[in-house]
């Protein structure tokens, strides 16, 4: 997998935790992204309490976030990362009250294989637990390596507990300019917003300028179909259980539905990817070193 970072500090931290935090935005490209969001009408009171313009807003709406806040934004990620490309840009908008977002990893993009594709969080306030700020279990991007689909990356937590998930996660209190980027494969998720204030994050996409872009989708509980994308389709188009027309099948791939459980989720925390002989292997491993422990050996 290809270097994504300048600097090897930051190279390392993603290569081991998955994410790494940078101040991100200066004052003046801060006070830039604010006057844009200002503008599109967001960070402000509105009908839902949760507002996701990739989900919610049209193909124009999406385009016009694109346009106004990608050269800024760009050329932030510029000064960090070799050669990566914004694809698409995500407003979130949680008010009080609003909803969390549930335990996830993202949808593949590009050949894991040999890139890393990068989501980066950026809030555009001091972030608070109590504001719904974003959690995410280090070192989980190492931890599967099961494609995942745009229809069943949400479902394949269902089964794990919200007490082991939060046992299991780092909460990010950032300040102002400050983002995290990360690993797509990255397991993360944020509660509701319990304060009095909107909370207002930006989420890039970003992947390798020469990476090609594939999505998956299910067609039945063994099988997956694998489509071309476009970078401007991908960025129009609302990615979520509907698969979008139009899309050019280039294969299949075979893989059962992914599930999470209690049990899975621990093994998987302790480095064993579920479904691995590694879990035997553990398993038998424990057991032999605890009765050597009990022979005084």
């Amino acid at each position: 997998m290809r270097t994504a970072f300048f600097e090897k500090e930051r190279e390392d931290s993603i290569a081991h935790d998955g994410c790494v935090v940078v101040d991100f935005l200066d004052s003046g490209e801060l006070l830039k992204v604010r006057q844009g969001i200002g503008k599109l009408g967001f960070g402000v009171e509105n009908e839902t309490k949760l507002r996701i313009s990739i989900t919610q807003d049209g193909v124009e709406k999406r385009n016009e976030i694109f346009e106004e806040l990608s050269p800024v934004l760009q050329s932030a990620a510029d000064k960090f990362l070799q050669n990566y490309k914004l694809i698409r840009i995500a407003i979130f908008d949680k008010l009080p009250g609003g909803d969390g977002v549930r335990i996830h990893q993202h949808a593949n993009l590009v050949d894991e294989s040999k890139y890393r594709s990068l989501a980066t969080w950026l809030p555009l306030t001091e972030t608070t637990v109590e504001m719904g700020t974003l959690y995410v279990v280090k070192g989980s991007h190492e931890f599967s390596n099961h494609v995942r689909s745009y229809d069943d990356y949400y479902r394949a937590f269902n089964g794990v507990s919200r007490s082991l998930i939060k046992r299991y996660s780092t909460p990010f209190l950032l300040k102002r300019g400050q983002a995290i980027i990360f690993d797509d494969r990255l397991i993360h998720w944020s509660p509701p917003n319990k304060s009095s204030e909107i909370r207002t994050a930006i989420q890039l996409e970003l992947v390798p300028e020469e990476a090609e872009l594939a999505i998956y989708y299910r067609t039945n509980e063994h099988e997956l179909l694998k489509y071309a994308i476009d970078r401007k389709t991908y960025r129009e188009t609302a990615l979520t259980l509907e698969r979008p027309e139009n899309l050019e099948l280039i294969g299949t791939l075979s893989q059962p539905l992914v599930s999470y459980g209690n049990k899975q989720f621990i093994s998987m925390m302790r480095g064993i990817r579920p479904g691995s002989t590694k879990l035997k292997e553990h398993f038998f491993r424990r057991l032999f070193n605890g009765i050597r422990r009990r022979l005084g050996r």
